[in-house]
């Protein structure tokens, strides 16, 4: 698989036409333009989402663009072990790498298309919405988180906007995305703060050493609020959201079934030792078999206001990034399918030269 990828928009460098027009190559995998700007976001670094259909292969794919220029070596080493997981990573119910191109400009990875979008925007569209329509969700990203654990790869920054359908139609096309902050840990060794403040875990707050449990939390932060409509923790400041995270104090609503009230409570244990693991709540009596299917009403009239200011908050992000876009130059560019490798890590560096592009699988 090929592509050739290009933002005339936006300015892209000079090309020798005469040297490409008799070129077999060029006639197999004709120019095309990715000029579906879909989202954008950390404007500070100019990373900027586009949908780019490839007319050789029918398919659609995604593009995440990061401009070189405005990476720091902290931002760097973040998207080097983004790379490293996303090539490494394996599963049905994860975003699939399916290239990576770095030219001097800019460092572009082709991901497969997300066409049914984020997760919690199809909830509210739903017209039935119960509780084993939640159980399904989460079964699906306990198993994706699952295969993670497996992996000894912790993801860190678990929360809705990672969380997208593969189709507009489906919604067992779940996956699992954005593995910028994810972490190989076979232990509850790490540090340092990391993640999203709603989803974060009470023992990254306090500075404790941490490790898999942390993804349960956040999993179960989004339980919560699949189930109830609203995070389980509240705060004017962040100060007062760490302090509610850190109590652990939270209410169901009365019409919760009693199954639904214990994954959460297995869940959101203040304490990662007390915290059920991936592998235990799959066996859960709430999870390993159907549940409620009385309509949750209440909860889709929260989640339409929760998922309104999150969505909000989103497009401030994206229209200061869009500004930024013009400045940037984008090349045209052959991509091919990552080749997955175990010790990338030890690799991340050389990967950052100019030009290099990685080989298929």
């Amino acid at each position: 698989m090929e592509f050739v990828v290009a933002f005339p928009e936006f300015g892209v460098p000079k090309v020798d036409e005469q040297k490409h027009a008799g070129s077999k190559k060029s006639s197999k995998h004709p120019r095309a333009d990715a000029r579906h700007v879909v989202g954008a976001h950390s404007p500070r670094h100019s990373v900027t989402l586009c949908v780019w259909p490839d007319a050789t292969t029918g398919k659609t794919f995604a593009i995440k663009c990061i401009r070189r220029h405005d990476l720091d070596a902290k931002h760097m080493e973040f998207l080097g072990q983004e790379i490293d997981f996303l090539k490494m990573l394996n599963h049905p119910h994860i975003i699939s790498l399916e290239a990576v191109y770095v030219d001097r400009e800019g460092v572009y990875l082709v991901t497969e298309y997300m066409a049914g979008g984020e997760l919690f925007d199809r909830i509210v569209e739903e017209a039935y919405y119960c509780e084993d329509e939640a159980r399904k969700i989460v079964r699906v990203l306990l198993e994706a988180l699952k295969y993670c654990h497996d992996q000894h790869v912790v993801h860190r920054d678990l929360k809705p906007e990672n969380l997208f359908l593969a189709s507009p139609t489906d919604n067992t096309t779940l996956k699992m995305g954005d593995f910028g902050f994810a972490a190989y840990a076979p232990e509850p060794t790490l540090r340092g703060t990391c993640g999203t403040p709603s989803y974060v875990a009470p023992e990254i707050i306090a500075g404790q050493p941490y490790g898999k449990p942390i993804d349960v939390w956040s999993l179960g932060v989004i339980t919560f609020i699949l189930l109830c409509g609203s995070p389980p923790f509240h705060g004017s400041t962040h100060i007062e959201l760490y302090s509610s995270i850190r109590r652990g104090v939270y209410e169901c609503p009365k019409d919760l079934s009693t199954d639904a009230q214990d994954v959460l409570a297995k869940m959101l244990v203040v304490e990662p030792t007390g915290r059920s693991t991936v592998e235990q709540l799959l066996d859960h009596p709430w999870i390993a078999s159907d549940a409620s299917k009385t309509p949750l009403t209440r909860t889709i009239e929260e989640l339409h206001k929760f998922n309104m200011q999150r969505k909000f908050r989103s497009s401030v992000r994206v229209i200061q990034a869009v500004h930024t876009l013009a400045r940037s130059t984008t090349p045209t560019a052959l991509m091919t399918r990552p080749k997955a490798s175990k010790d990338a890590a030890t690799k991340r560096k050389s990967w950052f030269q100019p030009w290099r592009i990685f080989s298929g699988r």
